[in-house]
């Protein structure tokens, strides 16, 4: 169990902010969560095929005469229930951290998303040549006046940004260089906006165009 409570730590304390903002936090990217998520899940994996053993056919005994000690081997030891929830726990939390940041996932902030908001989620092109990359948005809503989508390159470079009226019918996004958009929410306090809801992402031609 030592050998996984970091990234269990990391994971755990990671996904309630997923669940209820859906954002990626800022300065740690998506390949850094996966790893941790990686970490966590392959032991906890090995602990459900254990535990999964343990009620499974046993294992025939020792031949007669190794005594205590063939015995002993024959009997690995068993999974406490707590290692056991925590293994259940977590591969269930890596499989949603995965399968909603795999291309051709539907993105999309909270709706209405909250006031003095600083989110960020990380569009991930599956192209993986590509120079260039844009996000199609299916819908674009902001409140006027301060709340702003900023549109980062990797690098968390602002390239682009969007603002009330931006948008409102959907389109695609101005074109990033590389294969990666962060899109940043940042809102004041005046007032609320429906958000916004990413349905694709595209390789444009050389350039960007």
């Amino acid at each position: 169990l030592a050998l996984w409570t970091v990234p269990m730590a990391l994971s755990l304390l990671y996904s309630p902010f997923w669940v209820i903002y859906r954002f990626t936090a800022p300065g740690l990217p998506v390949l850094f969560l996966s790893g941790a998520y990686a970490l966590a899940a392959v032991p906890a994996v090995g602990t459900l095929v254990r535990a999964v053993g343990e009620h499974g056919p046993h294992p025939s005994p020792p031949p007669e005469g190794e005594g205590e000690k063939g015995r002993a081997a024959s009997r690995p030891t068993p999974v406490r229930p707590g290692d056991l929830a925590l293994a259940v726990l977590l591969v269930a939390v890596a499989a949603v951290f995965w399968g909603t940041h795999r291309p051709g996932f539907t993105l999309e902030s909270p709706h209405p998303y909250p006031d003095r908001a600083d989110l960020a989620w990380v569009v991930v092109n599956p192209d993986d040549g590509a120079a260039w990359t844009s996000a199609h948005l299916a819908r674009l809503d902001l409140a006027p006046d301060g709340d702003r989508l900023y549109l980062l390159d990797q690098d968390w470079q602002i390239r682009a940004e969007l603002a009330a009226g931006d948008l409102a019918g959907g389109g695609w996004t101005p074109p990033i260089a590389g294969r990666f958009v962060i899109l940043k929410l940042v809102t004041d306090g005046q007032g609320q906006g429906w958000g916004f809801r990413v349905d694709g992402v595209t390789t444009p031609g050389e350039s960007g165009r």
